[in-house]
């Protein structure tokens, strides 16, 4: 997916299984071609052991997102492992192309019957005669696994996840390291658009897996749950960065000039403006720092539990208290959205991202997003429907043209000047 094609390395142990479509080529599609080159079928072992368990099969087409690149690290293993070296036993082997069939991301939770079943049939027709109950055991060592590798999701702290989101954006956009405070505004939009289309479409419920008994009730609950806030929280922090992306490329657009931003323009700022943002900040923060929301959440139940027996409130009390309580947990998000804000630094990839979220305090400001955390939504869905440039295409001048015009008439002249001064345009 990033590299276009496996390695060099890889290649000799693929290429007679996986075809990429020629007019797929973008998408990075290929076919499942054959079962072997040709070979004898008992030379053929370790990719016969990596198609069933993932239940693949000749002519079928297979993509990164329904597990092309975790299909192919299982053929190269097993292959390696089993016709190359012939040291490390059949059903070892099978064991392992279960638990990186288990990495492939974001699916139903049907998946782990299905590889159970899968290893079941592994099972009778390579005549390993292992007991169902050891298969089983391998699918919950493959779940346990599969729920670590997505393991950012569950942090109770959402620094953690938002980090791991932006490192993943560097190495999915790596132009923004190696061009630094030269990496057009184009580039920075584009994947900051890519990360806020993926927080935004991104199923919280398929994010970690369960198998019967594993992991228990309590904890998949508890993963849950933290998915759903690190992607809520995260989805509104990269959404205003976006949103300041595209202001930025509109005013490039509409005046002719390119942005450039300097170590001098951002330092040389107002230093009482930047002040009062981090005092804007501090005072949303519990302590110094403030406390992570899944600290909190941790505490708000338990001070419920021992409040009311662990008994949750009925449908009597239903009405303005659910409303006040809504206006509470929406000010408590705009504290966290600002405490990430205040937390988040992640300079050692450029200072533009510095200067975005400079920026986003501003607009969060201009915004009221403190008390009203749904007009920042609302702006960041203004600005998304004035642009329908894909990423990496640059906009048009309509489009800048709409979204100068959405920005001005929703936060004011002033926000736009503090972008033109902050850039240089």
């Amino acid at each position: 997916q990033v590299d276009n094609g496996p390695p060099p390395g890889s290649a000799a142990l693929l290429d007679d299984v996986l075809e990429l479509i020629p007019l797929e080529r973008s998408e990075h599609i290929y076919t499942v071609t054959n079962t072997g080159g040709g070979r004898p079928k008992e030379d053929c072992l370790g990719l016969r052991a990596a198609m069933k368990v993932f239940s693949v099969v000749p002519g079928q087409k297979l993509d990164p997102t329904v597990g092309l690149n975790e299909f192919a690290s299982a053929v190269a293993a097993s292959r390696l492992l089993l016709e190359e070296s012939d040291v490390v036993p059949l059903d070892l082997v099978v064991d392992i192309c279960a638990i990186i069939e288990a990495t492939i991301p974001f699916r139903t939770n049907e998946w782990s019957e299905r590889l159970y079943a899968n290893m079941l049939e592994a099972n009778k027709d390579f005549g390993m005669n292992k007991a169902p109950e050891a298969m089983a055991e391998t699918v919950r060592k493959a779940v346990n696994f599969a729920n670590r590798d997505v393991g950012d999701f569950g942090e109770e702290e959402v620094l953690l996840f938002l980090e791991g989101t932006w490192d993943l954006l560097v190495e999915n956009n790596p132009s923004i390291r190696l061009l630094g405070e030269n990496c057009p505004m184009t580039l920075w939009r584009s994947a900051l658009q890519k990360s806020h289309t993926f927080l935004s479409t991104v199923a919280t419920n398929s994010i970690f897996s369960v198998f019967r008994d594993t992991p228990s009730e309590r904890h998949f609950a508890r993963l849950g749950e933290n998915a759903r806030r690190n992607v809520g929280l995260s989805r509104i922090y990269v959404g205003m960065k976006f949103a300041c992306c595209v202001l930025i490329e509109s005013l490039e657009g509409k005046m002719f000039k390119p942005a450039r931003l300097s170590s001098k323009t951002l330092e040389s700022a107002s230093k009482r403006e930047w002040k009062q943002q981090q005092d804007l900040s501090a005072s949303t923060c519990r302590g110094d720092l403030g406390d992570s929301p899944g600290k909190r959440q941790k505490s708000d139940n338990a001070s419920t539990s021992k409040g009311e027996g662990g008994s949750s409130s009925g449908g009597a009390e239903s009405g303005p208290s659910n409303s006040s309580a809504s206006a509470e947990e929406d000010a408590a998000e705009g504290r966290d959205v600002l405490r990430l804000l205040r937390l988040h630094r992640s300079i050692k990839h450029g200072r533009i991202d510095e200067a975005l979220t400079r920026l986003c305090f501003s607009l969060f400001s201009y915004l009221d997003g403190e008390k009203a955390l749904g007009r920042v939504n609302e702006f960041i869905a203004g600005v998304k429907a004035c642009v329908n440039a894909k990423p990496s295409v640059c906009l048009k001048r309509n489009e800048a043209t709409a979204v100068v015009r959405f920005v001005t008439s929703c936060v004011g002249q002033a926000f736009v000047q503090e972008v033109q001064d902050l850039f240089g345009m």
